[in-house]
């Protein structure tokens, strides 16, 4: 389940910003949907405890963000583990 996830929010993902300790990915709500979000954040950070998680949902049916943060060197991993070029 965490797998097909992680491939669902990749396909979802159509913009990444920079962020100064970490990145944000804004996703299509029309390819992925909160619940599944929230779900894969719920496995993620079992093996990840290092990130801090945040969901923004922008009003008037805006774009539907998740947030990866953390300490020094978390966007080393992010670039990689996300293909973040």
């Amino acid at each position: 389940m965490f797998l097909e996830l992680t491939g669902k929010l990749a396909t979802a993902r159509v913009e990444t910003k920079e962020l100064p300790d970490g990145y944000a990915f804004r996703l299509k709500s029309e390819q992925i949907a909160l619940s599944e979000v929230v779900e894969w954040i719920s496995w993620e950070r079992k093996c990840c405890p290092f990130f801090d998680f945040e969901i923004a949902l922008e009003r008037d049916h805006g774009p539907l963000w998740l947030k990866l943060r953390g300490a020094d060197g978390v966007k080393i991993f992010i670039r990689a583990e996300f293909h973040v070029g």
